[in-house]
């Protein structure tokens, strides 16, 4: 309520049902937007900057006739996937890869800091039909290995690749 009024006490109507916002306020805004865009290099982050809050630097294509997407994890030295994941497999629907398409894959923080949490300094990267997914339990897919193809990268790896990971069938 307190913020409510504060708002209402800073922004006016004029007589032609314009809104005016006030200096400060505008300032706040325009600041906040830009501050938002691109963030300063991270540091141990490889990456020059992180672009709205994430790192798009890997991409997926797909040359094959399926609809895929992909579920990564840290690599614990075996490829077993993890059998605590488990519906809605985060979030996997918003991450869909059609034939032919290229699909960058962003990362809420730099990857670099994902390849350092590893045990082993490797990310699993498993691509999966997405009707096979959305259709089989996730035990079956774990212990019947119900995904497409499983790449391991370190860092320098997926470096020397440029980040782009092509899946071909």
């Amino acid at each position: 309520m307190e913020i409510g009024r504060w708002f209402i006490t800073h922004i006016y109507l004029t007589a032609t049902n314009k809104i005016m916002i006030r200096p400060l306020l505008l300032i706040i805004i325009v600041f906040s937007i830009v501050t938002s865009c691109n963030r300063e290099k991270l540091p141990g982050c490889s990456l020059k900057g992180i672009v709205n809050g994430s790192d798009p630097r890997l991409h997926i294509t797909n040359l094959s006739a399926d609809t895929l997407t992909l579920i990564w994890e840290l690599n614990t030295s075996d490829t077993t996937l993890y059998a605590y994941m488990s519906p809605p497999y985060f979030g996997v629907e918003s991450y869909v890869i059609d034939p032919g398409e290229r699909q960058k894959w962003p990362h809420r923080d730099c990857w670099d800091y994902a390849f350092e949490r590893s045990p082993v300094g490797k990310l699993n990267f498993y691509l999966f039909d997405l009707p096979t997914l959305r259709s089989t339990s996730w035990e079956e897919i774990v212990s019947e290995k119900k995904y497409l193809k499983l790449y391991t990268f370190t860092l320098q790896e997926i470096k020397d690749i440029n980040w782009q990971i092509v899946y071909e069938p």
